[in-house]
Protein backbone atom coordinates (compact mmCIF):
# COMPACT_ATOMS: atom_id res chain seq x y z
CA UNK A 1 0.00 0.00 0.00
CA UNK A 2 1.50 3.21 -1.36
CA UNK A 3 1.90 6.16 1.36
CA UNK A 4 -0.65 8.77 0.97
CA UNK A 5 0.44 12.40 1.18
CA UNK A 6 -1.27 13.72 4.51
CA UNK A 7 0.03 16.15 6.61
CA UNK A 8 -1.15 15.91 10.59
CA UNK A 9 -2.39 19.57 9.75
CA UNK A 10 -4.75 17.86 7.40
CA UNK A 11 -5.80 15.38 9.27
CA UNK A 12 -7.12 17.23 12.08
CA UNK A 13 -8.78 19.51 9.72
CA UNK A 14 -10.93 16.46 8.13
CA UNK A 15 -11.66 15.25 11.75
CA UNK A 16 -13.11 18.14 12.63
CA UNK A 17 -15.30 18.71 9.51
CA UNK A 18 -16.66 14.67 10.10
CA UNK A 19 -17.03 15.17 13.48
CA UNK A 20 -18.86 18.54 13.32
CA UNK A 21 -21.60 16.77 11.77
CA UNK A 22 -21.73 13.83 14.06
CA UNK A 23 -24.24 12.96 16.98
CA UNK A 24 -27.04 11.26 17.98
CA UNK A 25 -30.34 11.47 17.57
CA UNK A 26 -32.21 14.19 19.91
CA UNK A 27 -34.56 13.81 23.10
CA UNK A 28 -38.49 14.13 22.69
CA UNK A 29 -39.94 17.72 23.10
CA UNK A 30 -40.84 18.82 26.25
CA UNK A 31 -43.91 20.86 25.32
CA UNK A 32 -45.80 21.71 22.09
CA UNK A 33 -45.53 24.63 20.36
CA UNK A 34 -48.20 26.28 19.20
CA UNK A 35 -46.56 29.12 16.58
CA UNK A 36 -46.58 32.47 17.02
CA UNK A 37 -49.88 34.25 15.59
CA UNK A 38 -51.52 32.12 18.38
CA UNK A 39 -49.25 34.33 20.77
CA UNK A 40 -50.43 37.45 19.09
CA UNK A 41 -54.27 36.58 19.45
CA UNK A 42 -53.67 37.87 23.29
CA UNK A 43 -50.97 39.60 22.77
CA UNK A 44 -51.38 41.60 19.58
CA UNK A 45 -49.72 44.87 20.87
CA UNK A 46 -46.45 43.05 21.56
CA UNK A 47 -47.06 40.52 18.66
CA UNK A 48 -47.39 43.61 16.24
CA UNK A 49 -43.94 45.42 17.22
CA UNK A 50 -41.64 42.30 17.67
CA UNK A 51 -43.14 41.45 13.75
CA UNK A 52 -41.08 44.73 12.22
CA UNK A 53 -37.79 43.92 14.68
CA UNK A 54 -34.67 41.94 12.66
CA UNK A 55 -35.57 38.95 14.89
CA UNK A 56 -39.23 39.13 13.70
CA UNK A 57 -37.96 39.59 10.04
CA UNK A 58 -35.10 37.26 10.33
CA UNK A 59 -36.73 34.53 7.52
CA UNK A 60 -39.30 34.91 4.90
CA UNK A 61 -40.48 33.63 1.10
CA UNK A 62 -38.83 35.85 -1.56
CA UNK A 63 -42.25 36.17 -2.93
CA UNK A 64 -43.45 38.06 0.29
CA UNK A 65 -44.00 42.01 0.08
CA UNK A 66 -41.66 43.11 2.72
CA UNK A 67 -39.16 41.62 0.54
CA UNK A 68 -40.09 42.57 -2.84
CA UNK A 69 -39.94 46.26 -1.28
CA UNK A 70 -36.34 46.09 -0.47
CA UNK A 71 -34.66 43.59 -2.68
CA UNK A 72 -34.08 44.07 -6.95
CA UNK A 73 -36.20 41.77 -8.84
CA UNK A 74 -33.12 41.80 -11.30
CA UNK A 75 -29.07 41.94 -11.61
CA UNK A 76 -25.98 40.42 -12.54
CA UNK A 77 -23.03 39.54 -11.30
CA UNK A 78 -19.60 38.63 -13.11
CA UNK A 79 -16.54 37.04 -11.10
CA UNK A 80 -14.05 36.94 -13.62
CA UNK A 81 -11.44 35.44 -11.11
CA UNK A 82 -13.91 32.36 -10.87
CA UNK A 83 -15.35 32.99 -14.80
CA UNK A 84 -18.68 32.09 -13.42
CA UNK A 85 -21.43 34.65 -14.16
CA UNK A 86 -24.58 35.14 -11.83
CA UNK A 87 -28.01 36.55 -13.08
CA UNK A 88 -31.09 37.06 -10.85
CA UNK A 89 -34.74 37.23 -12.21
CA UNK A 90 -38.36 37.34 -11.08
CA UNK A 91 -40.82 35.01 -13.72
CA UNK A 92 -44.34 34.24 -12.65
CA UNK A 93 -43.92 36.30 -9.13
CA UNK A 94 -40.66 33.69 -8.29
CA UNK A 95 -37.52 34.48 -7.65
CA UNK A 96 -34.62 32.85 -8.87
CA UNK A 97 -31.08 32.70 -9.80
CA UNK A 98 -28.46 31.38 -12.29
CA UNK A 99 -24.88 30.33 -12.26
CA UNK A 100 -23.16 29.73 -15.74
CA UNK A 101 -20.00 30.28 -17.59
CA UNK A 102 -19.48 31.68 -21.23
CA UNK A 103 -16.50 30.42 -23.08
CA UNK A 104 -14.17 32.66 -25.38
CA UNK A 105 -17.30 32.65 -28.27
CA UNK A 106 -19.44 34.10 -25.52
CA UNK A 107 -21.39 30.88 -25.52
CA UNK A 108 -22.79 29.10 -22.45
CA UNK A 109 -21.05 26.32 -21.34
CA UNK A 110 -23.88 25.61 -18.60
CA UNK A 111 -26.35 27.19 -17.01
CA UNK A 112 -27.89 26.41 -13.77
CA UNK A 113 -30.95 28.03 -12.46
CA UNK A 114 -32.54 27.43 -9.28
CA UNK A 115 -35.92 28.85 -7.68
CA UNK A 116 -34.72 30.74 -4.30
CA UNK A 117 -37.19 28.97 -1.84
CA UNK A 118 -36.43 31.14 1.17
CA UNK A 119 -35.00 34.47 1.88
CA UNK A 120 -32.27 34.22 4.84
CA UNK A 121 -31.76 37.98 6.65
CA UNK A 122 -33.15 40.92 8.44
CA UNK A 123 -31.96 43.05 5.50
CA UNK A 124 -29.96 44.99 7.80
CA UNK A 125 -26.64 44.09 6.04
CA UNK A 126 -28.57 41.99 3.54
CA UNK A 127 -30.17 39.00 2.60
CA UNK A 128 -29.09 35.67 1.18
CA UNK A 129 -31.05 32.95 -0.38
CA UNK A 130 -31.75 29.16 0.31
CA UNK A 131 -32.77 26.81 -2.68
CA UNK A 132 -34.58 23.77 -2.32
CA UNK A 133 -33.06 20.23 -4.00
CA UNK A 134 -35.37 17.17 -2.97
CA UNK A 135 -35.11 17.22 0.77
CA UNK A 136 -31.76 19.38 0.94
CA UNK A 137 -31.22 23.17 1.45
CA UNK A 138 -28.44 25.09 0.14
CA UNK A 139 -26.97 28.43 -0.08
CA UNK A 140 -27.57 30.93 -3.46
CA UNK A 141 -24.20 32.08 -4.72
CA UNK A 142 -25.75 36.06 -4.77
CA UNK A 143 -26.76 37.35 -1.67
CA UNK A 144 -28.44 40.93 -1.36
CA UNK A 145 -26.16 44.18 0.41
CA UNK A 146 -28.92 46.39 1.59
CA UNK A 147 -26.37 48.64 2.66
CA UNK A 148 -25.33 49.45 -1.00
CA UNK A 149 -28.05 48.06 -2.44
CA UNK A 150 -27.02 45.63 -5.14
CA UNK A 151 -26.45 42.20 -5.82
CA UNK A 152 -22.94 40.22 -4.86
CA UNK A 153 -21.62 37.33 -4.27
CA UNK A 154 -22.62 35.34 -1.07
CA UNK A 155 -19.77 35.49 1.60
CA UNK A 156 -17.47 32.41 1.09
CA UNK A 157 -18.07 32.72 -2.99
CA UNK A 158 -15.47 35.08 -3.75
CA UNK A 159 -12.62 32.28 -3.74
CA UNK A 160 -14.36 29.19 -4.98
CA UNK A 161 -17.22 28.05 -6.90
CA UNK A 162 -19.50 26.56 -4.65
CA UNK A 163 -22.69 26.92 -7.23
CA UNK A 164 -26.32 25.88 -5.85
CA UNK A 165 -24.05 22.87 -3.84
CA UNK A 166 -23.46 24.78 -0.41
CA UNK A 167 -25.57 23.08 2.56
CA UNK A 168 -27.30 25.45 4.91
CA UNK A 169 -26.05 24.02 8.06
CA UNK A 170 -28.32 23.23 10.98
CA UNK A 171 -26.53 25.81 13.43
CA UNK A 172 -26.81 28.47 11.30
CA UNK A 173 -30.03 28.08 10.09
CA UNK A 174 -31.76 27.16 13.39
CA UNK A 175 -30.57 30.57 15.02
CA UNK A 176 -31.83 32.54 11.33
CA UNK A 177 -35.91 31.20 11.71
CA UNK A 178 -38.18 30.30 14.14
CA UNK A 179 -38.06 26.10 13.88
CA UNK A 180 -36.26 24.64 11.90
CA UNK A 181 -36.37 20.62 10.97
CA UNK A 182 -32.82 20.67 10.27
CA UNK A 183 -30.96 16.96 10.45
CA UNK A 184 -27.48 17.93 12.34
CA UNK A 185 -26.07 14.88 10.87
CA UNK A 186 -26.71 15.44 7.42
CA UNK A 187 -25.58 18.56 6.19
CA UNK A 188 -28.39 20.40 4.39
CA UNK A 189 -31.03 17.59 4.75
CA UNK A 190 -34.61 18.99 6.19
CA UNK A 191 -38.10 17.45 6.74
CA UNK A 192 -41.18 18.37 4.88
CA UNK A 193 -41.61 21.21 5.51
CA UNK A 194 -38.30 22.43 6.78
CA UNK A 195 -39.42 25.63 8.75
CA UNK A 196 -42.83 24.99 11.09
CA UNK A 197 -42.38 28.55 11.59
CA UNK A 198 -39.83 30.83 9.62
CA UNK A 199 -38.93 33.92 11.40
CA UNK A 200 -37.62 33.86 15.02
CA UNK A 201 -40.65 33.66 17.26
CA UNK A 202 -41.98 34.12 20.24
CA UNK A 203 -41.36 30.24 21.70
CA UNK A 204 -37.32 30.72 20.78
CA UNK A 205 -37.58 33.29 23.97
CA UNK A 206 -40.30 32.31 25.96
CA UNK A 207 -39.92 28.27 25.18
CA UNK A 208 -43.46 25.95 23.39
CA UNK A 209 -46.49 27.39 24.43
CA UNK A 210 -49.24 24.65 24.55
CA UNK A 211 -49.76 24.55 27.99
CA UNK A 212 -49.53 28.44 28.95
CA UNK A 213 -52.40 28.76 25.99
CA UNK A 214 -54.23 25.97 27.95
CA UNK A 215 -53.85 27.27 31.29
CA UNK A 216 -54.81 30.86 30.03
CA UNK A 217 -57.85 29.67 28.44
CA UNK A 218 -58.85 27.96 31.22
CA UNK A 219 -61.85 29.20 33.16
CA UNK A 220 -59.68 29.15 36.37
CA UNK A 221 -56.69 31.42 35.24
CA UNK A 222 -55.98 34.39 37.20
CA UNK A 223 -56.83 37.60 34.70
CA UNK A 224 -53.31 39.15 36.36
CA UNK A 225 -50.43 36.13 36.56
CA UNK A 226 -48.80 34.63 33.59
CA UNK A 227 -48.47 31.21 35.61
CA UNK A 228 -45.80 28.57 35.68
CA UNK A 229 -46.10 27.34 31.99
CA UNK A 230 -44.13 29.82 30.29
CA UNK A 231 -40.84 31.63 30.32
CA UNK A 232 -40.69 35.21 31.08
CA UNK A 233 -37.05 36.18 30.56
CA UNK A 234 -37.75 39.77 31.84
CA UNK A 235 -38.22 37.75 35.86
CA UNK A 236 -35.87 34.30 35.58
CA UNK A 237 -32.50 34.27 36.57
CA UNK A 238 -30.43 36.76 34.75
CA UNK A 239 -27.98 34.80 33.77
CA UNK A 240 -30.50 32.34 32.29
CA UNK A 241 -32.30 34.89 30.38
CA UNK A 242 -28.80 35.73 28.87
CA UNK A 243 -28.25 32.02 27.79
CA UNK A 244 -31.66 32.77 25.53
CA UNK A 245 -29.66 35.34 23.87
CA UNK A 246 -26.43 33.52 24.20
CA UNK A 247 -27.86 30.48 22.01
CA UNK A 248 -27.35 32.73 18.91
CA UNK A 249 -25.47 35.67 19.82
CA UNK A 250 -22.12 34.12 20.82
CA UNK A 251 -22.11 32.37 17.52
CA UNK A 252 -18.32 31.90 15.83
CA UNK A 253 -16.81 30.53 19.09
CA UNK A 254 -16.48 26.97 18.72
CA UNK A 255 -20.22 25.72 19.20
CA UNK A 256 -20.55 21.70 20.09
CA UNK A 257 -23.87 20.10 20.20
CA UNK A 258 -23.88 18.06 23.56
CA UNK A 259 -24.23 14.07 23.31
CA UNK A 260 -28.22 13.22 22.19
CA UNK A 261 -28.82 16.62 21.43
CA UNK A 262 -30.00 18.79 18.55
CA UNK A 263 -30.24 22.62 18.41
CA UNK A 264 -34.16 22.49 18.55
CA UNK A 265 -33.75 20.62 22.46
CA UNK A 266 -32.82 23.86 23.86
CA UNK A 267 -35.73 25.69 26.16
CA UNK A 268 -35.22 28.95 27.24
CA UNK A 269 -35.37 29.23 31.39
CA UNK A 270 -32.60 26.05 31.33
CA UNK A 271 -28.82 26.79 31.08
CA UNK A 272 -27.94 26.45 27.19
CA UNK A 273 -24.83 24.19 27.99
CA UNK A 274 -27.27 21.42 28.53
CA UNK A 275 -27.75 21.61 24.56
CA UNK A 276 -24.95 23.38 23.44
CA UNK A 277 -21.28 23.51 24.91
CA UNK A 278 -19.33 27.08 23.87
CA UNK A 279 -15.89 26.75 23.67
CA UNK A 280 -12.81 29.82 23.08
CA UNK A 281 -9.17 29.46 23.48
CA UNK A 282 -7.93 31.79 25.61
CA UNK A 283 -6.80 34.87 24.94
CA UNK A 284 -2.98 35.06 24.53
CA UNK A 285 -0.73 37.78 26.51
CA UNK A 286 -0.70 40.90 24.52
CA UNK A 287 -4.01 40.84 22.84
CA UNK A 288 -5.58 43.67 22.17
CA UNK A 289 -9.30 43.11 20.95
CA UNK A 290 -11.70 40.25 20.61
CA UNK A 291 -13.48 40.02 17.53
CA UNK A 292 -17.35 41.44 17.37
CA UNK A 293 -19.04 39.30 14.97
CA UNK A 294 -21.54 37.50 17.23
CA UNK A 295 -19.47 37.68 20.47
CA UNK A 296 -21.96 39.39 21.91
CA UNK A 297 -22.40 37.80 25.09
CA UNK A 298 -18.71 37.59 25.75
CA UNK A 299 -17.39 41.47 25.22
CA UNK A 300 -20.18 42.76 27.48
CA UNK A 301 -19.03 40.37 30.17
CA UNK A 302 -15.58 42.11 29.48
CA UNK A 303 -16.96 45.13 29.83
CA UNK A 304 -16.45 47.53 32.66
CA UNK A 305 -20.42 48.41 32.97
CA UNK A 306 -21.04 44.61 33.51
CA UNK A 307 -18.23 44.24 35.98
CA UNK A 308 -18.78 47.30 38.14
CA UNK A 309 -22.42 46.19 37.72
CA UNK A 310 -21.12 42.60 39.64
CA UNK A 311 -23.02 40.49 37.15
CA UNK A 312 -26.02 42.83 37.48
CA UNK A 313 -26.42 44.02 33.64
CA UNK A 314 -27.83 41.48 30.91
CA UNK A 315 -28.85 41.67 28.00
CA UNK A 316 -32.27 42.78 28.37
CA UNK A 317 -31.11 45.89 30.74
CA UNK A 318 -30.49 47.73 27.55
CA UNK A 319 -32.57 45.70 24.62
CA UNK A 320 -36.18 45.02 24.66
CA UNK A 321 -36.79 41.90 21.83
CA UNK A 322 -40.35 43.65 21.33
CA UNK A 323 -39.26 46.84 20.43
CA UNK A 324 -36.43 47.81 17.90
CA UNK A 325 -35.93 51.87 17.89
CA UNK A 326 -35.98 53.02 14.31
CA UNK A 327 -32.71 54.38 13.11
CA UNK A 328 -33.79 58.23 13.65
CA UNK A 329 -34.63 57.19 17.51
CA UNK A 330 -32.01 54.97 17.95
CA UNK A 331 -29.38 57.04 19.93
CA UNK A 332 -32.03 58.52 22.19
CA UNK A 333 -33.29 55.55 22.77
CA UNK A 334 -30.28 53.65 24.15
CA UNK A 335 -29.38 57.05 25.74
CA UNK A 336 -32.32 56.50 27.82
CA UNK A 337 -30.67 53.12 28.66
CA UNK A 338 -27.57 54.33 29.57
CA UNK A 339 -28.72 56.70 32.16
CA UNK A 340 -30.52 54.24 34.43
CA UNK A 341 -27.14 53.76 35.74
CA UNK A 342 -25.25 57.19 34.48
CA UNK A 343 -25.85 60.72 34.62
CA UNK A 344 -25.38 63.11 32.07
CA UNK A 345 -22.43 64.74 34.01
CA UNK A 346 -21.20 61.14 33.75
CA UNK A 347 -19.99 62.15 30.10
CA UNK A 348 -16.47 64.53 30.18
CA UNK A 349 -17.21 65.64 26.89
CA UNK A 350 -18.48 69.44 26.50
CA UNK A 351 -21.34 70.00 25.79
CA UNK A 352 -21.48 71.07 22.59
CA UNK A 353 -18.93 68.46 21.33
CA UNK A 354 -21.67 65.90 23.01
CA UNK A 355 -24.65 67.52 21.14
CA UNK A 356 -22.51 67.44 17.87
CA UNK A 357 -22.49 63.63 18.48
CA UNK A 358 -26.05 63.91 19.45
CA UNK A 359 -25.66 62.96 22.88
CA UNK A 360 -25.08 59.26 21.52
CA UNK A 361 -23.86 57.43 23.92
CA UNK A 362 -23.73 53.68 22.24
CA UNK A 363 -21.77 55.87 19.02
CA UNK A 364 -19.37 56.62 20.89
CA UNK A 365 -19.00 53.54 23.42
CA UNK A 366 -20.50 50.90 21.29
CA UNK A 367 -18.71 52.05 17.82
CA UNK A 368 -20.31 49.90 14.80
CA UNK A 369 -17.02 48.03 12.71
CA UNK A 370 -16.71 46.06 9.27
CA UNK A 371 -16.63 42.45 9.79
CA UNK A 372 -15.96 39.58 7.45
CA UNK A 373 -18.86 39.89 5.81
CA UNK A 374 -19.22 42.27 2.65
CA UNK A 375 -20.83 45.31 3.40
CA UNK A 376 -21.63 45.05 6.58
CA UNK A 377 -21.57 46.55 10.30
CA UNK A 378 -21.22 45.25 13.63
CA UNK A 379 -21.47 46.67 17.09
CA UNK A 380 -18.64 46.42 19.66
CA UNK A 381 -20.36 45.21 23.18
CA UNK A 382 -17.38 45.68 25.11
CA UNK A 383 -18.69 49.04 26.26
CA UNK A 384 -15.77 50.68 25.74
CA UNK A 385 -14.42 54.20 27.37
CA UNK A 386 -12.48 55.07 24.01
CA UNK A 387 -12.07 53.19 21.33
CA UNK A 388 -8.12 52.01 22.41
CA UNK A 389 -9.38 50.89 26.27
CA UNK A 390 -7.21 47.77 26.74
CA UNK A 391 -8.87 44.85 27.72
CA UNK A 392 -9.07 44.07 31.38
CA UNK A 393 -7.27 41.79 33.28
CA UNK A 394 -9.89 39.01 33.73
CA UNK A 395 -10.43 38.64 29.78
CA UNK A 396 -6.61 36.88 30.42
CA UNK A 397 -7.75 34.67 33.14
CA UNK A 398 -10.85 32.34 31.70
CA UNK A 399 -9.78 29.12 32.30
CA UNK A 400 -10.24 26.76 34.99
CA UNK A 401 -7.89 24.36 36.64
CA UNK A 402 -10.06 21.53 35.23
CA UNK A 403 -9.46 23.40 31.72
CA UNK A 404 -6.63 25.07 31.30
CA UNK A 405 -6.57 25.06 27.56
CA UNK A 406 -9.97 26.36 26.80
CA UNK A 407 -12.64 28.44 27.77
CA UNK A 408 -16.02 27.09 28.51
CA UNK A 409 -18.07 30.23 27.96
CA UNK A 410 -21.41 28.97 29.13
CA UNK A 411 -20.23 26.91 31.68
CA UNK A 412 -23.13 26.60 34.82
CA UNK A 413 -22.31 29.09 37.17
CA UNK A 414 -21.43 27.44 41.37
CA UNK A 415 -21.77 23.67 39.55
CA UNK A 416 -18.21 21.40 38.86
CA UNK A 417 -17.68 21.58 35.12
CA UNK A 418 -18.35 18.05 34.28
CA UNK A 419 -17.88 17.90 30.21
CA UNK A 420 -18.57 15.18 28.49
CA UNK A 421 -15.47 13.68 26.36
CA UNK A 422 -17.45 13.77 23.36
CA UNK A 423 -17.96 16.97 23.54
CA UNK A 424 -14.42 18.00 24.55
CA UNK A 425 -12.92 15.43 21.77
CA UNK A 426 -15.88 17.29 19.07
CA UNK A 427 -14.29 20.95 20.41
CA UNK A 428 -10.82 19.94 20.35
CA UNK A 429 -11.16 18.17 16.83
CA UNK A 430 -12.56 21.46 15.46
CA UNK A 431 -9.91 24.17 16.92
CA UNK A 432 -7.08 22.18 16.28
CA UNK A 433 -7.97 22.43 12.28
CA UNK A 434 -6.47 25.97 12.79
CA UNK A 435 -4.62 25.73 15.51
CA UNK A 436 -2.11 22.71 15.77
CA UNK A 437 -1.41 23.42 19.42
CA UNK A 438 -5.08 21.74 20.41
CA UNK A 439 -3.57 18.71 18.50
CA UNK A 440 -2.15 17.09 21.73
CA UNK A 441 -5.72 17.90 23.46
CA UNK A 442 -7.30 16.06 20.68
CA UNK A 443 -5.52 13.21 21.02
CA UNK A 444 -5.28 12.64 24.70
CA UNK A 445 -9.37 13.17 24.55
CA UNK A 446 -9.41 10.32 21.78
CA UNK A 447 -7.29 7.97 23.27
CA UNK A 448 -9.73 7.99 26.65
CA UNK A 449 -12.80 7.57 24.25
CA UNK A 450 -11.00 4.57 23.17
CA UNK A 451 -11.23 2.80 26.22
CA UNK A 452 -14.50 3.94 28.00
CA UNK A 453 -16.18 4.53 24.77
CA UNK A 454 -14.54 1.93 21.62
CA UNK A 455 -18.03 1.52 19.62
CA UNK A 456 -19.26 4.97 19.40
CA UNK A 457 -19.08 5.91 15.44
CA UNK A 458 -17.56 9.28 16.47
CA UNK A 459 -14.69 7.55 18.29
CA UNK A 460 -14.28 5.31 15.38
CA UNK A 461 -13.97 7.89 12.67
CA UNK A 462 -11.14 9.50 14.93
CA UNK A 463 -9.32 6.85 15.88
CA UNK A 464 -9.53 5.84 11.92
CA UNK A 465 -8.63 9.35 10.78
CA UNK A 466 -5.11 9.32 13.27
CA UNK A 467 -4.25 6.18 12.38
CA UNK A 468 -4.36 7.10 8.80
CA UNK A 469 -2.34 10.61 9.93
CA UNK A 470 0.62 8.04 10.72
CA UNK A 471 0.89 7.07 7.17
CA UNK A 472 2.34 3.32 7.75
CA UNK A 473 1.13 0.24 6.21
CA UNK A 474 0.01 -1.01 9.40
CA UNK A 475 -1.69 1.97 10.37
CA UNK A 476 -3.39 1.95 7.18
CA UNK A 477 -4.98 -1.56 8.01
CA UNK A 478 -5.72 -0.14 11.57
CA UNK A 479 -7.27 2.84 9.73
CA UNK A 480 -9.43 0.61 7.20
CA UNK A 481 -10.81 -1.07 10.19
CA UNK A 482 -11.82 1.52 12.50
CA UNK A 483 -13.41 3.49 9.60
CA UNK A 484 -15.23 0.09 8.09
CA UNK A 485 -16.33 -0.04 11.92
CA UNK A 486 -17.74 3.63 12.00
CA UNK A 487 -19.68 3.11 8.96
CA UNK A 488 -21.50 0.02 10.35
CA UNK A 489 -21.66 1.96 13.57
CA UNK A 490 -23.69 4.87 11.80
CA UNK A 491 -21.38 7.26 10.54
CA UNK A 492 -22.82 9.19 8.00
CA UNK A 493 -19.94 11.44 7.32
CA UNK A 494 -18.96 11.75 3.42
CA UNK A 495 -15.29 11.56 4.34
CA UNK A 496 -15.54 8.47 6.43
CA UNK A 497 -16.84 6.75 3.18
CA UNK A 498 -14.65 8.50 0.56
CA UNK A 499 -11.45 7.36 2.84
CA UNK A 500 -12.32 3.80 3.51
CA UNK A 501 -13.23 3.21 -0.14
CA UNK A 502 -9.60 4.43 -1.33
CA UNK A 503 -7.83 2.49 1.62
CA UNK A 504 -10.38 -0.30 0.03
CA UNK A 505 -9.01 0.21 -3.36
CA UNK A 506 -5.35 0.35 -1.78
CA UNK A 507 -5.88 -2.73 -0.55
CA UNK A 508 -6.50 -4.39 -4.05
CA UNK A 509 -10.62 -4.43 -2.15
CA UNK A 510 -12.16 -2.73 -5.17
CA UNK A 511 -15.44 -3.91 -5.05
CA UNK A 512 -16.08 -2.76 -0.93
CA UNK A 513 -14.60 0.24 -2.15
CA UNK A 514 -17.44 0.65 -4.81
CA UNK A 515 -20.02 -0.69 -2.60
CA UNK A 516 -18.77 1.68 0.21
CA UNK A 517 -18.99 5.01 -2.02
CA UNK A 518 -22.13 3.89 -3.63
CA UNK A 519 -23.89 3.43 -0.10
CA UNK A 520 -21.86 6.70 1.10
CA UNK A 521 -23.67 8.51 -1.70
CA UNK A 522 -26.96 7.47 -0.85
CA UNK A 523 -26.49 8.87 2.65
CA UNK A 524 -25.21 12.03 1.03
CA UNK A 525 -26.53 12.34 -2.75
CA UNK A 526 -25.34 15.92 -2.49
CA UNK A 527 -21.15 15.13 -1.77
CA UNK A 528 -19.13 16.24 -5.15
CA UNK A 529 -16.17 14.34 -3.89
CA UNK A 530 -18.08 10.69 -3.12
CA UNK A 531 -18.96 10.94 -7.06
CA UNK A 532 -15.68 12.28 -8.12
CA UNK A 533 -13.92 9.01 -6.06
CA UNK A 534 -16.35 6.45 -7.38
CA UNK A 535 -15.40 7.19 -11.53
CA UNK A 536 -11.59 7.26 -10.60
CA UNK A 537 -12.46 3.90 -9.09
CA UNK A 538 -14.16 3.02 -12.25
CA UNK A 539 -11.61 4.40 -14.04
CA UNK A 540 -9.45 2.29 -12.51
CA UNK A 541 -10.19 -0.69 -13.16
CA UNK A 542 -11.11 0.35 -16.51
CA UNK A 543 -14.67 0.38 -16.24
CA UNK A 544 -15.22 3.31 -18.48
CA UNK A 545 -19.01 2.61 -19.25
CA UNK A 546 -19.73 2.46 -15.54
CA UNK A 547 -16.85 5.46 -14.95
CA UNK A 548 -19.17 7.80 -17.88
CA UNK A 549 -22.13 7.25 -15.43
CA UNK A 550 -20.49 8.22 -12.17
CA UNK A 551 -19.81 11.35 -14.06
CA UNK A 552 -22.71 12.10 -16.02
CA UNK A 553 -24.45 11.75 -12.65
CA UNK A 554 -21.86 14.27 -10.85
CA UNK A 555 -22.30 16.69 -13.75
CA UNK A 556 -26.10 16.18 -13.91
CA UNK A 557 -25.83 17.60 -9.80
CA UNK A 558 -23.02 19.59 -9.93
CA UNK A 559 -22.94 21.13 -13.49
CA UNK A 560 -20.62 24.33 -12.28
CA UNK A 561 -17.68 20.93 -12.39
CA UNK A 562 -15.34 22.40 -15.24
CA UNK A 563 -13.03 19.27 -14.54
CA UNK A 564 -15.70 16.65 -15.12
CA UNK A 565 -17.30 18.27 -17.90
CA UNK A 566 -13.67 18.38 -19.90
CA UNK A 567 -13.47 14.38 -18.82
CA UNK A 568 -17.04 13.58 -20.29
CA UNK A 569 -15.60 15.37 -23.47
CA UNK A 570 -12.92 14.19 -24.12
CA UNK A 571 -14.02 10.31 -22.99
CA UNK A 572 -17.35 10.73 -25.53
CA UNK A 573 -14.51 12.09 -28.34
CA UNK A 574 -11.88 9.11 -27.61
CA UNK A 575 -14.91 6.75 -27.80
CA UNK A 576 -15.96 7.96 -31.32
CA UNK A 577 -12.42 7.39 -32.31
Amino acid sequence: MRKLGWTWSGILYVVGCVLLAAGTPGSAADGEFTGSQVCGTCHAGIYASYRQTDMGRSMALPSDASQRAIVSDSGTVTSPKLNRSYSVFRKDGALYQSEYELDSSGHEVFRDTQKLEYAMGSGVNGITYLVRRGEYLFEAPLTYYTRIHKWGLSPGYETEDLGFSRPAPAACVSCHSGRSTADRNRRGLFGDPPFQELAIGCENCHGPGQSHVAERRSPKAASNKAGKTIVNPAKIDGWLADNICMNCHEGTATRVLQPGKEFSDFRPGRPLDETVAIFAPPLKPGATDVSPLLEHYTLMTLSKCFRASKGALHCVSCHDPHVQPRATAAASYYRQKCLQCHTAASCKLPPDARAAKQDDCAGCHMPKAGSVIPHSVLTDHRIVVTKDQPLPDEAFHRTTAALPDLVHINAIPGKPDRIAPLTLMRAYGELATTDPQFGRSYSAIVDELARTNPNDYQVLSALGWREFGVGTPESYEKAMTYLSRATEAGSVAPLDYEKLADLLRQSGRTAEAIEALKKGIGLSPYSQRLYKALALVYIGEKRYPEAMAAMEKELEVFPEDSLIRSLVVRAKAASQR
